[in-house]
This record gives C-alpha cells, sequence and structure tokens, in this order.
C-alpha cells in the first residue's frame, strides 16, 4: 500500500530534480556560447593575419552595423588576460590561449554532461515510480 505523504514526498523530489536539469541545461547551453565565441575569435584572427596590411575591413560593432577600418599591424592581436586586463600578443601565441581556453570550457562541459547525464537517470527512475504510485493511489480511490 502507497503512504500518501512519501508519494508527496517523491513528487517534490522530482520537482527539485526537473528544477536542477533546468539550471544544468542553462549552464550547458552558455558554455556552448563560449566555446563557440572562443571558435569565432580564432577564425577572425586566422582571417585577419591572412589579409594585406592597409586593405579595407568592415567591423562589425552590433545591431547589424559596422565601422570601415584599415589592417594595421596584421601580426599583433590585444586579448583578454582577465581581471579586465589586456596584452598584446603574437596571432599565434594569442590563437593558443584561445585555443587553451575553449579546451578548459569543453572539460567543464563534460563534467557537467557526466553530472546532468547522472541527474537524469535519477529523474527518470523516480519519475517511474511516481507514476506507478500514482496509478496505486488512484486504484484505491484515494486521487
Amino acid at each position: 500500500m502507497v503512504n500518501q505523504q512519501e508519494f508527496r514526498q517523491k513528487v517534490n523530489t522530482l520537482q527539485q530534480l526537473n528544477s536542477q536539469l533546468e539550471a544544468f541545461q542553462n549552464q550547458l547551453d552558455f558554455i556552448d556560447e563560449v566555446i563557440e565565441g572562443h571558435n569565432q575569435a580564432k577564425k577572425t584572427m586566422e582571417n585577419y593575419s591572412k589579409k594585406e596590411q592597409g586593405s579595407q575591413l568592415l567591423v562589425p560593432i552590433g545591431a547589424n552595423s559596422y565601422l570601415q577600418s584599415k589592417v594595421g599591424d596584421k601580426d599583433k592581436v590585444l586579448i583578454g588576460l582577465g581581471a579586465d586586463i589586456s596584452a598584446e600578443k603574437e596571432v599565434s601565441e594569442a590563437m593558443e590561449i584561445v585555443e587553451k581556453r575553449k579546451d578548459e570550457f569543453k572539460e567543464t562541459k563534460d563534467d557537467l554532461m557526466e553530472d546532468f547525464e547522472e541527474l537524469k537517470q535519477q529523474a527518470q527512475k523516480l519519475e517511474q515510480e511516481v507514476r506507478q504510485e500514482y496509478q496505486e493511489l488512484q486504484s484505491q480511490g484515494q486521487v
């Protein structure tokens, strides 16, 4: 016989697990965006370094708007080091930094995915229990 109080506790736990899964998914989506930003930065550095010095280019500034600019020192790039500090680096070194950061985010994502999958399995198992107990309570006329 199913205890209604235990059933309610399981339902609450399931709701909490689903909220945690949603939070995990938001974190994973954010990390995907960060990884894509790193891919774009690396690609932009590669393309910029291939341009002729003094050639014209358009610089995106947001809202589908661009500034016209000319290629200057194409062998150097300013890269953020953290805490609002940037440094001038060779393009190849900056690309290595970006790649290393991207790899760190991928590792973080992999760790989060493991936790996410484990939590998802717990939620699925609990959901099956809740469904089964709900059916039992329903057949007993307690719902």
